[in-house]
């Protein structure tokens, strides 16, 4: 059977198409799952000034919540985890809205 330039072949059993082996499916929380815990938890942290922001990450081979806090130093009580979801914390640093772009320009002023 023959196939058109440029096409790959129909992948084989447990490979994806080009060969390579399949990835495996997500051991863990889904990201649904995930999403769900964060809108449980970030009400809790809303009012934080050491919490920068609540989301949702891939973490190993499923999702996480992700805690964004200002410094190390300084954490909030944040669970280890939330309905079965992990939450992991990441000191990014003070997170700073930038100025809109003035008219005529691409980039705000720095």
């Amino acid at each position: 059977m023959s196939r058109r330039p440029g096409t790959l072949p129909p992948p084989e059993e447990g490979r994806a198409p080009g060969g390579s082996p399949a990835p495996a499916p997500a051991q863990g929380p889904s990201r649904e799952a995930a999403r769900a815990a964060k809108d449980r938890l970030a009400p809790s942290l809303a009012d934080d000034p050491r919490v920068n922001g609540v989301g949702v990450v891939r973490w190993r081979s499923a999702y996480a919540v992700r805690v964004s806090v200002v410094t190390q130093e300084d954490l909030p009580e944040v669970p280890a985890e939330v309905d079965g979801v992990p939450v992991r914390v990441a000191a990014v640093g003070r997170v700073v809205a930038t100025p809109a772009p003035l008219p005529g320009t691409t980039a705000g002023p720095l």
